[in-house]
Parts: C-alpha cells; structure tokens; sequence
C-alpha cells in the first residue's frame, strides 16, 4: 500500500526497502518463537504419528511460495507411511528448517532432494559449494553461518538440531553431499 501511495522512484524504492526490512524480521520473529518453543521442551511424544502428509505439505508450501518457490524431489524408500514418535508440529518445524536452509545455501537451479531412507533416516540434499569441516562443525550452534550470502538468521539447524535431540533424533550435517563431489545433506535420525 505504501509503493502505491508513494510518487517517483526514490519513493517507490524506499517502499520496496522498508517492506523487504520488515519481512526480514517477521522471518527472524518466526525463528526466534520456533527456539523458544524448543527451549521449553517440543517435540517428544509417545505415540507414533504418521508424518506422510507433513512431508507433502511442506513440499507442496515450499513449490507454492509465490516468491522463489522450491522445488524438492522425494523418494520414499521406505516404501510405507513414515511413523514417528514425535509431535507432528515439531516435525514439521524441523523438517521446514532443514528444506528452507537447503533451498536458501543451494543451487538455485537444481532441485533439493529429500530421501526416506529404509532405516527410518530422513535426507535433504541440495547442489552447492562445499562447506569446509571447521565451519559445518559450528553450524548447529546458535546464529553459525557458512559462507553463504543468503539471507538468514543462523537459527534453523540449531532449532532443528535441539527438536530432534530432544524427541530422541539426531541431526548430522555432510559436506559434501553423499555420493556428490559438491553440496549438503542434512541426515536426520527418527526416534
């Protein structure tokens, strides 16, 4: 609404500034809520929950952004629904972390892969320049960035990383990619 009510460029750029500020931090809010949320214990449930149509929502959100949507190609080697004893929410912000990094540190051209592997692993793949061991030891920690300039907070594989310890998952972190001579993947193990 301010683009429109502005006359001229200078006015109309300025708009286009203040509003790519404050989607920066309605984003960073975002992450800020999610750690709250895993600092106060998320995540852990007894019961087995399908987390099939988590993992379809998400991709299906990702590919409809209306700006720089994402692709992500799946393959379930699982070959059935995956049950997971977690909370579906903390799945699901988990999950988002890792496919939102993967788009946002990889190569836009090419697509992120996420693999259900049969020992109940979780894969997400992207195309990319090689992050050096000294940095990916450091990028689950709080505000650790790579080399990218991506925007970002520093915050989602921290979040992720703390969800899944504390529903009884891991989180580890390649670079390379397995089976690639460039990218990351981030192997998620399910409790």
């Amino acid at each position: 609404r301010l683009r429109a009510d502005l006359n001229g460029a200078n006015g109309t750029d300025r708009a286009v500034q203040i509003e790519a500020t404050m989607k920066t931090m309605a984003d960073y809010a975002e992450k800020l809520l999610q750690l709250s949320r895993a600092d106060a214990g998320l995540g852990r449930s007894t019961a087995r929950t399908n987390m099939t149509p988590v993992v379809q929502a998400l991709v299906q959100e990702f590919g409809d952004r209306a700006v720089a949507p994402l692709r992500i190609e799946v393959q379930n080697d699982l070959g059935q629904d995956l049950m997971v004893a977690m909370d579906a929410d903390a799945f699901a912000i988990s999950l988002r972390n890792l496919l939102e990094n993967a788009g946002l540190h990889g190569d836009a051209d090419r697509p992120v892969r996420l693999i259900i592997a049969k020992d109940w692993t979780l894969h997400v793949i992207n195309h990319g320049k090689i992050v050096a061991p000294q940095v990916l030891m450091g990028l689950k920690n709080r505000h650790a960035r790579g080399d990218s300039r991506a925007k970002g907070s520093g915050l989602g594989l921290a979040i992720a990383d703390k969800i899944l310890s504390q529903s009884e998952g891991a989180l580890r972190l390649l670079s390379p990619a397995t089976g690639q001579s460039d990218g990351f993947e981030a192997i998620v193990s399910l409790p």
